[in-house]
């Protein structure tokens, strides 16, 4: 049977002509026209990903490993709905969200891609196998997935399409090396939420931030678990090795409206963890975790914290005079913001 592709142009509209696909033809399609091919990157409840064996038949790859479902959308689908044909055709799973990662362009294939990170829940041995796509598959946990990406023989194209993805999971590994000398450093869990708000409630107090227009107020404040547990949201806690309590904290929030600038947020540690470099590594870890996301870092202090906003100043950021948008911290009256 026949299955034919709808032509795009480069800004990724229809242009209402139509491509039949045949086997390695694809450099056929007339220059500056392109067809819609869509990558999936399936990730379990557990932690574990994906990887399936092309077949050997394929006219791309054949016989390579790839942390990939997906393929070309026939003609009338919409993106999110070929990721869901060409996850279920190829693997028999049905996600329970998806997230668009990156949309990029590829003049020698003709073609651009929307990439997507699927979660998926359920049995693991469930996974059926599709005739004349795929042979074989494996489910790897973090480090096994870093591996098969770092491999020589690894797909470099798909790789770069979910370079941001991959470079927070190198962070979250980076991040579970920070364990040397008095403190441990590791993402919020829920049992944290009480501790890490008691820490944020006190040096509020100290610097007399405990009022209305600050972070006092946050309705969120003890709920840091939920509210920092997707893709470009994060928050990290800092554990006394002697005392087992924690003692600090940072995050890394979007900002409603404005895609390419995160906030630095919630970033405060007790008097008995300051001076000694702990300040620092946390703000080194949400850097390089906003990187992944973000072009930029924006955050809010109150003036009298003078030593804060010479740290801030110290890694790079900028003091601008007004507020980028109504966080709802108005009487936060200094505003930094940096490249990153």
């Amino acid at each position: 049977m026949a299955e034919f592709w709808d032509l795009y142009d480069r800004d990724g509209k229809r242009t209402g002509e139509t491509f039949e696909r045949g086997y390695g033809n694809y450099n056929r399609i007339p220059e500056g026209r392109y067809h819609l091919v869509v990558d999936i990157l399936v990730i379990h409840e557990d932690g574990t990903y994906l990887l399936t064996k092309r077949d050997e038949r394929k006219d791309v790859y054949p016989g390579y490993w790839e942390a990939s479902a997906g393929g070309s959308a026939v003609s009338g689908e919409m993106p999110l709905e070929a990721a869901k044909r060409e996850l279920f055709e190829e693997t028999g799973l049905t996600a329970d969200s998806f997230e668009l990662v990156s949309v990029v362009f590829r003049d020698k294939s003709r073609s651009f891609f929307y990439s997507y990170l699927a979660k998926v829940s359920g049995e693991k041995d469930s996974i059926v196998l599709q005739e004349g796509e795929t042979t074989d598959y494996k489910w790897v946990d973090k480090k096994g997935f870093l591996e098969y990406v770092d491999a020589p023989d690894t797909m470099k194209n798909h790789n770069a399409r979910y370079e941001r993805y991959i470079n927070t999971l190198r962070d979250s590994n980076y991040t579970d090396t920070l364990n040397d000398g008095d403190y441990i450093i590791r993402e919020i869990k829920k049992e944290d939420n009480g501790a890490v708000e008691s820490v944020i409630r006190s040096c509020l107090i100290e610097f007399g931030g405990n009022h209305e227009g600050t972070a006092w107020a946050d309705p969120n404040l003890g709920r840091f678990s939920e509210i920092y547990n997707t893709p470009g949201n994060k928050y990290w806690v800092a554990i006394d090795k002697n005392t087992s309590g924690i003692v600090g904290g940072t995050g890394i929030g979007a900002l409603e409206g404005i895609t390419d600038t995160c906030e630095l947020q919630k970033m405060y540690c007790l008097p008995e963890a300051r001076g000694v470099g702990l300040a620092q590594k946390l703000m080194e870890i949400a850097l390089f975790y906003a990187k992944g996301y973000y072009k930029k870092c924006y955050l809010e202090t109150l003036e009298n914290m003078v030593g804060a906003q010479k740290f801030y100043e110290k890694n790079g950021f900028v003091k601008i005079d007004k507020p980028l948008l109504d966080t709802g911290h108005f009487n936060c009256d200094v505003r930094y913001i940096r490249d990153l």
